[in-house]
């Protein structure tokens, strides 16, 4: 909206000052020099919003002006003065002004503040003022007294009316009058101010009296502000603007808070709806790489013709890549969603620095790299962490350093001990990371540059998953690196050494796996729809010698457990009809109910987040092997329920 504004000052270079910083704030500007001009003006039109007038000018009086104005268009001047007479001020308010400027000020500064004026007005249109006094003369004095502030009043002519108001309407400044029938003032503001609706709205109370005690009783009960009668004009303008700003200022930043809290929830709820997604995709994805997988290892382990192993070991190292990438998917949704864990235990470094050795120096070899290793005679052999997610470090950083290293390269992999921490560290003479753009290979989805990924593959997820492991485990992955020249990422955890108990019962456990059986004269029911993931548990149900039934979903099974023993039920968790959850609690619930020998369940499941293991463990589940199924862990898993 552009403002038209009257100006009227004899002072020309003033005026066009004036007029060209209130332009700024997209204002229409009639200059105008004399009273005699501006009476002309006003006689054709009143198009004017507001009128800024000098109170000084030599063809007249600027309060006769005033006073023939009607009262609509007094309420919209604006004296500019450099007069400080306190008896001109008062007189102009009383007369209904809008408001009163020093010249002496800046142009600058007085234009900014003739826009507040404006800002001030146009919100005025949306404030409510309750006036709360019994006397008709008074509210109609305070009610001509507030007109140039363009108020919204609100009458009540007792303090009951006045509560019943609040409750109606949206009231912004309350001017309360302290002698008041049946409930006087302090009444009033006492039982509005209990009520925790009303405890922030600002109150201004009105009085005769100037007593010190009544007016701190009045402060002290909640009351924002105090005005003598009779009062200034000005002073109650000041008094309502500033309540009225604070009060407003105080409701915005709630709003803003509430904005924040709602979009907050929003986004945490985005969250889960996304971890869901990807837990979901996940599942479906691993479901039927449980068959792939499971299919290639027992074809692997029949077929004698090299021709076919050769293709065999293609499709089952593209299947592992697969699944690799749906893990980082996974794993990337558990960090994320704040649902991954560090399982700390004892491991023997010895071993972890055995496998990476053996597994990524054949991987190096076969591509032309020269692989060296080293691991520090200082360690100790039992550390405290977890062996899985040091691994994972380890084997993105070799992947990612076998990958960017050219033929004839080197890749050197070190274990040291460093300061009481152990320092894990992959260099490599590969292509190397430009200074630039170190720190933003680390974050999500990003890569180098836009051509990596077609160049050599991968999400950009790795080194983001392996960033946030680290932290997990105490450590921090630093990089090292010159473009041309190669890299050296690196990261330490602390050092926490293993009591001899815990030692004790580590090699306990090492022995017990090793006496693992690899057969079993036993029956079990398999509950699993999905057709292809059946035909592959079937074949290596019978490599263990187990006889077992097959069950389609979580109906079917829970007939058959009821018309059958089972010494272990192997329980699919996503079915159509019923899921393997509520198929446990209701097998728990006949079992107690008909006093049965308990029977073993061990869900079958690709789901695998933060608070799975415990969701199973609660509906009565004993363990729970995730897919794709791992050869050496069903191994153990039916040992332990199987084995005599």
């Amino acid at each position: 909206m552009k403002y038209e504004i009257l100006i009227i000052d004899e002072d020309k270079t003033f005026v066009e000052k004036l007029s060209h910083e209130l332009e700024i704030f997209e204002c229409n500007i009639e200059p105008c020099y004399t009273l005699k001009c501006a009476y002309d003006i006003l006689d054709i039109m009143d198009k004017y919003d507001y009128i800024i007038v000098n109170l000084d000018l030599s063809d007249g009086c600027a309060e006769e002006f005033i006073e023939t104005l009607s009262k609509e268009q007094t309420s919209k001047v604006i004296i500019l003065t450099n007069d400080t007479d306190n008896q001109r001020r008062t007189f102009l308010f009383d007369n209904g002004v809008l408001d009163y400027f020093l010249k002496i000020v800046s142009v600058e500064k007085l234009a900014n503040d003739i826009q507040c004026i404006f800002k001030t007005i146009k919100r005025n249109a949306f404030v409510n003022v309750l006036i709360v006094n019994n006397s008709s003369f008074m509210r109609n004095m305070l009610k001509k007294a507030l007109r140039p502030k363009k108020f919204h009043i609100i009458e009540a002519t007792n303090g009951k009316e006045g509560i019943e108001l609040l409750d109606k309407e949206n009231i912004h400044l309350v001017l309360l009058d302290h002698e008041l029938p049946d409930m006087n003032g302090m009444e009033f503001l006492s039982k509005i101010k209990s009520d925790k609706r009303f405890f922030e709205l600002p109150i201004i109370m009105l009085s005769d009296s100037t007593d010190q005690d009544m007016i701190a009783k009045v402060l002290k009960l909640g009351a924002n502000d105090f005005l003598k009668k009779p009062f200034a004009i000005e002073h109650l303008f000041l008094k309502c603007d500033l309540h009225i700003k604070n009060y407003l200022n105080i409701q915005s930043i709630k709003d803003h808070e509430q904005d924040l809290s709602n979009s907050l929830e929003k986004a945490i709820q985005m969250q889960e709806y996304k971890a869901m997604f990807l837990a979901n995709m996940s599942h479906e994805i691993r479901t039927p790489l449980n068959a792939i997988l499971g299919f290639i290892d027992i074809l692997l382990d029949e077929e004698d013709n090299e021709q076919k192993l050769k293709y065999l070991k293609i499709i089952q190292n593209s299947g592992d890549l697969l699944l690799s990438l749906v893990n980082d998917i996974l794993d990337f949704s558990k960090i994320d969603s704040g649902k991954l864990d560090i399982h700390k235990e004892v491991l023997v470094l010895d071993e972890l620095y055995d496998i990476i050795v053996s597994i990524y120096n054949s991987v190096a070899s076969a591509k032309g790299i020269k692989f060296c290793s080293y691991i520090d005679e200082n360690l100790p052999k039992y550390i405290y962490s977890d062996f899985i997610r040091i691994k994972q470090i380890l084997s993105n950083l070799l992947s990612n350093a076998i990958k960017f290293t050219p033929k004839d390269g080197t890749i050197t992999f070190n274990i040291k001990l460093i300061d009481n921490k152990i320092e894990f560290s992959v260099e490599d003479t590969g292509i190397g990371i430009a200074k630039e753009n170190q720190a933003k290979i680390f974050d999500v989805y990003t890569q180098e540059k836009s051509s990596t990924a077609k160049d050599f593959g991968g999400t950009g997820l790795g080194l983001n998953i392996c960033t946030k492991l680290a932290q997990l485990l105490g450590g921090e992955i630093l990089l090292e690196s010159q473009l041309g020249k190669g890299s050296r990422f690196y990261f330490q955890i602390p050092l926490e050494n293993v009591v001899q108990e815990e030692i004790e019962k580590f090699q306990d456990s090492k022995q017990t796996i090793k006496n693992i059986s690899k057969t079993f004269d036993n029956h079990i029911l398999l509950v699993e729809d999905n057709l292809t993931n059946q035909a592959f548990m079937k074949v290596i149900l019978k490599k263990y010698k187990l006889s077992f039934d097959i069950a389609n979903d979580g109906f079917e099974a829970i007939e058959l457990y009821k018309n059958n023993k089972y010494d272990l039920i192997l329980m699919d968790e996503n079915m159509p009809n019923l899921n393997g959850s509520e198929a446990t609690k209701q097998i728990r619930e006949y079992e107690k109910q008909h006093n049965l020998q308990y029977t073993p369940i061990v869900a079958l499941t690709a789901n695998a987040i933060k608070g799975d293991r415990e969701r199973f463990l609660e509906v009565g589940m004993d363990d729970y092997l995730t897919k794709p199924i791992n050869k050496s862990r069903l191994t153990e898993v039916l040992s332990r329920f199987l084995g005599k």
